[in-house]
């Protein structure tokens, strides 16, 4: 095996051991029962809910109402593109159930992969190690960041990105791909080559719509640049690229134009403040990188970017060097700058293109560290003992998944301590799935104020619908309309639950009417808590 793959396979373990050692520190957040927040809610439904009706991804597969609701109550996907929903369907299918740990595991995979395809693109595109080891060096500080580590966890709502990362990654090796000769060799590329990347630059458009498109207009803009004209390269290439989107497009609407419709129109409502997310257009720079990226690093960070884009302006590159420096820098100020511009703002919004800024920020070591490397290589003695040290990094890192995976089962087989109200919905979910309740059944929560994101412990652990006693009071189903579509009801009140007939709910719920007619003006005088499930009629009356 030849000296620069043993050392490319080196890098790839040592990633790949620093993984694994976050990971098992992040175990506990990773087996927490509580999931954070209405994002992680309702993606992890839909995620749970492609084991019981592949496709369409769907908040409730067997919904009381058919008519699309707001984003989060369905009956499908959310407002982001639903590839992420099937990351962790093959993990769920090898677990043999659903489980909050499971899904959170597939996404750290999934991180997983995006650092080891990163440093093998890099590596395939320089043919040089000293690039490659600045690669893993950018990717272990990327997994090593705090808000990484959140979206893994459920801490940061957003596992669409980190689906939105890898195949932008992939995207990236695409242009490099095309960018790997001087322009005289690009012009007698075959088609099918042109095609296929084009096929790679539409893939982040499928993770998150128009926030993936950076990539596909960095490939157009070159490919015109190239040949000067709108010829039969640019259209065939155009028509793979369309193409597949159309394939990944077209059933998502047939399944439900009208979801599908005010779906993919929400990127454009971000260019106003959209949900409460305005932001002034420098708050990136002030507070997202430095209070959820960077931290302490901040102003290194910082110098880094500004000596990063003099090296891309002042200094002799080679040229796949530069190419890599002006595609990373060049990507995140794209990035920066088109959500700087628009008025909301999250934290997500940068994270694509966070790995590509701190792979330039290290390519300004580059010429040091490539002579470094070079000398290194060059003894006698570095190369007898380069088999042996990838001998120990291959055991090294095996013994490291080996105490993960003996973490991740005692972590499984100890007790949970269902301490918390959010704990108990979840443990609730757990008793429900064991007792068989399914998609085929109904279940009406009344627990407390937050009664609302308990209904989705309930339709993540077992896919039955789930209703508060609030929705069931407005929708007022007859007993056909139930009938029709369950077999059993079950009423949740105070982390129990029981089988009931429809008369005793209708008796319930007029027992429970003066309590249920307090719950109607505390929403509409504070908005903020479950507020959709009261009619728009009723919450903006006087």
């Amino acid at each position: 095996m030849k000296i620069r793959t043993i050392g490319f396979l080196i890098l790839c373990l040592l990633f790949t051991a620093w993984f694994v050692r976050n990971t098992k520190i992040d175990l506990p957040l990773i087996f927490e029962k509580t999931i954070h927040g209405h994002d992680e809610l309702s993606n992890s439904a839909v995620a749970a809910n492609t084991t019981r009706k592949f496709f369409p991804p769907m908040v409730r597969i067997n919904p009381l109402e058919e008519k699309p609701g707001n984003w989060m109550e369905g009956p499908f996907w959310q407002h982001i593109p639903p590839l992420f929903a099937y990351v962790p369907y093959i993990f769920f299918q090898l677990d043999g159930q659903v489980t909050i740990e499971v899904k959170r595991l597939s996404f750290a995979v999934l991180v997983l992969l995006t650092g080891l395809l990163f440093i093998a693109v890099v590596y395939l595109f320089s043919k040089n190690l000293a690039t490659a080891f600045l690669a893993t060096i950018a990717a272990i500080f990327w997994v090593n960041t705090p808000f990484t580590h959140e979206l893994v966890t459920g801490y940061a709502f957003g596992v669409s990105d980190i689906v939105l990362a890898f195949t932008s990654v992939g995207a990236f090796g695409g242009l490099l791909w095309y960018w790997n000769f001087e322009k005289f060799t690009r012009l007698q590329y075959p088609i099918r080559k042109v095609c296929a990347i084009a096929a790679l630059v539409s893939l982040p458009i499928m993770a998150k719509n128009l926030l993936g498109a950076i990539p596909a207009a960095i490939f157009f803009v070159t490919l015109l640049w190239d040949y000067k004209k709108f010829g039969k390269m640019f259209w065939l290439s155009s028509l793979s690229f369309l193409g597949l989107l159309a394939i990944y497009y077209i059933p998502q609407y047939f399944s439900s134009p009208e979801t599908f419709s005010r779906e993919l129109g929400i990127a454009f409502f971000h260019a106003k403040n959209y949900e409460g997310w305005g932001r002034p257009f420098y708050y990136y720079l002030t507070d997202y990188l430095p209070n959820r990226y960077l931290f302490k690093f901040t102003w290194i960070y910082y110098l880094g970017l500004i000596l990063t884009a003099l090296t891309w302006k002042f200094a002799k590159m080679d040229r796949k060097l530069k190419i890599l420096l002006v595609l990373s820098l060049g990507w995140f100020l794209w990035n920066l700058i088109a959500v700087s511009l628009i008025e909301s703002k999250i934290p997500n919004f940068i994270y694509q293109s966070y790995l590509f800024s701190l792979f330039a920020v290290l390519l300004i070591f580059a010429p040091l560290t490539n002579k470094l490397l070079e000398k290194l290589i060059s003894l006698n003695l570095v190369k007898k003992i380069m088999p042996v040290a990838l001998l120990i990094s291959v055991l090294g890192t095996g013994l490291a998944a080996s105490k993960l995976f003996d973490a991740f089962k005692f972590s499984r087989a100890w007790a949970y301590n269902y301490s918390s109200k959010l704990e108990q919905f979840y443990q609730v979910g757990e008793s429900m799935r064991l007792a068989g309740v399914d998609q085929r059944d109904l279940t009406i929560v009344k627990v407390s104020d937050n009664d609302c994101w308990a209904r989705y412990y309930i339709i993540f652990l077992t896919g039955a619908e789930s209703k508060t006693l609030l929705e069931m009071y407005f929708l007022n189903p007859t007993n056909e309309d139930i009938t029709a579509k369950y077999r059993k009801i079950y009423l949740v009140d105070s982390f129990g639950y029981e089988q009931i007939k429809f008369d005793q709910l209708a008796q319930y719920i007029s027992s429970q009417q003066p309590q249920l007619l307090s719950e109607i003006e505390r929403i509409k005088k504070d908005k903020s808590s479950c507020q959709w499930l009261v009619p728009d009629e009723i919450l903006n009356s006087e």
